[in-house]
């Protein structure tokens, strides 16, 4: 119960921008613990991959120059999948039962944070900021359909 109470705290924190509070929750946020990780329920493994594809985000800001901005967006990336794909495992997994309201609010807030870090992943590419706004020359949006 420790663990879910954390995620709801660190998403307040971020929504508040109050890095401080979210200093102290986050390391209880490192780990998955072991019965959830071993639960049928793909829900706490969406949630963990998108609070770490979140938490990444935050460090793309201190990265210095392209290379490895290129690096650590494709590594966020590669977590955004997984949380995409377990969170679209999640939605087959209530689609059978009936989920309660806070599951389903769980599953929201992991669909933001994918979204969100997508979005924020695209912003700090290069390519996007280099063109600073200039009509036709940004790239597309990425799109990603989760599969359910």
């Amino acid at each position: 119960m420790e663990w879910w109470a954390s995620i709801v705290g660190v998403a307040a924190t971020w929504l508040l921008a109050d890095s401080q509070k979210s200093a102290d929750i986050v390391d209880k946020l490192n780990l998955l613990p072991e019965e959830l990780a071993n639960s049928e329920d793909p829900l706490p493994g969406a949630l963990h991959s998108a609070y770490k594809s979140r938490r990444g985000l935050l460090s793309l800001a201190l990265c210095k120059d392209e290379h490895s901005v290129e690096r650590t967006s494709e590594t966020i990336l590669k977590v955004c999948d997984i949380a995409g794909t377990r969170l679209a495992d999640s939605l087959a997994y209530y689609c059978c039962r009936k989920p309660t309201q806070l599951m389903m609010l769980m599953q929201v807030l992991c669909c933001d944070w994918v979204l969100e870090v997508r979005a924020g992943v695209w912003e700090a590419s290069p390519a996007v900021r280099s063109a600073g706004g200039r009509s036709g020359t940004t790239p597309p949006a990425p799109h990603r359909h989760l599969r359910a």
